[in-house]
């Protein structure tokens, strides 16, 4: 029996540029090279299909890489530990016969480049993508990179000169785990002070294992505090400002029983210099966070300079 193609448009794009290497190139990609696919795709044409992170390969998406795990599961495409191959039951023909097949065909065929030399072209027009890459000097022995290229890479490290103390607060609410990692990256995060009761998250990458998994890939610290979040039942009759505003009242009354994980938030930002505190909501005003941040800065000014900023 043919299988039924996914109802999920980035799902759909993955097979459809999997079945033009296949149909087209008479080969299959590697799991790099379609991610690295995906991201040009995104880049050349503004489908934001997938977002991505600089990983030590370069570009990489967590979200292509668990859709590319559920397709597998599904039994559209076969996986081994580098390579991605659509299964023979799948339907090509009824693939490639989507309406946008002919504008994919026509971004397909002007990106020919693979193995080596499609990482190093991301790396050249990318840059930013390539700043914890561990590939480079293979490139550059390569002469698929130059110096100028690793120049480019250096300049576009957003993490270069950001030496001062930052307390930062940061919600993941409306963004996926790449635009979430990424906004730690450009501040130059070092370390992720979890203040959810339970860190478990319907969405994708937030659920505590996934989560912490994934800032450690990236060398970013992850420090859980349960005894800061709020109970999810107190939450359930915020329907104004009104409520929000007494039970945030009434958590910061609260805050000075929970003062040795606080004073432990403050050790690590004084270790750190750069820490961000995360919970869900993506203001911060409608987040427990803030009331942490203000009694942070209240009690520990006095004794430390740094800066709190909510992103």
């Amino acid at each position: 029996m043919v299988p039924e193609l996914p109802a999920s448009r980035r799902q759909r794009l993955m097979l459809s540029i999997m079945a033009l290497e296949q149909w087209l190139e008479k080969r299959s990609l590697t799991k790099q090279e379609l991610q690295k696919l995906l991201f040009l795709h995104s880049e050349n044409t503004g489908e934001q299909n997938y977002s991505f992170v600089p990983l030590t390969r370069g570009c990489h998406s967590f979200t292509a890489a668990k859709d590319m795990e559920l397709l597998a599961d599904k039994e559209w495409i076969k996986l081994d530990s580098e390579n991605i191959s659509l299964k023979p039951s799948l339907n090509l023909k009824n693939l490639l016969m989507d309406s946008k097949t002919a504008d994919l065909k026509e971004w397909f065929n002007k990106n020919k480049l693979r193995d080596e030399k499609l990482i190093a072209y991301t790396y050249r027009y990318y840059p930013y993508y390539a700043i914890n890459s561990i590939m480079t000097g293979d490139l550059i022995n390569e002469e698929l990179l130059t110096q100028r290229n690793l120049d480019n890479i250096k300049n576009s490290d957003p993490r270069n000169g950001k030496k001062n103390h930052v307390i930062f607060t940061i919600g993941y609410e409306g963004i996926s785990i790449e635009e979430y990692l990424n906004k730690l990256i450009m501040n130059d995060v070092a370390l992720v002070c979890d203040v959810r009761r339970n860190p478990i998250s319907r969405k994708y990458g937030f659920s505590k294992t996934k989560f912490s998994q994934f800032l450690n890939e990236l060398s970013i610290g992850y420090k859980h505090f349960p005894a800061l979040g709020i109970d999810s039942e107190y939450r359930k009759s915020l329907n104004s400002p009104v409520d929000y505003k007494k039970l945030f009242q009434q958590y910061s009354q609260n805050l000075p029983s929970h003062y040795e994980s606080i004073r432990e938030i403050a050790s690590l930002s004084e270790e750190h210099k750069r820490i961000a505190i995360t919970c869900f909501e993506a203001q911060a005003e409608f987040c427990h966070r803030h009331c942490l941040s203000d009694f942070l800065e209240k009690k520990l000014k006095p004794t430390a300079s740094f800066e709190m900023e909510h992103i």
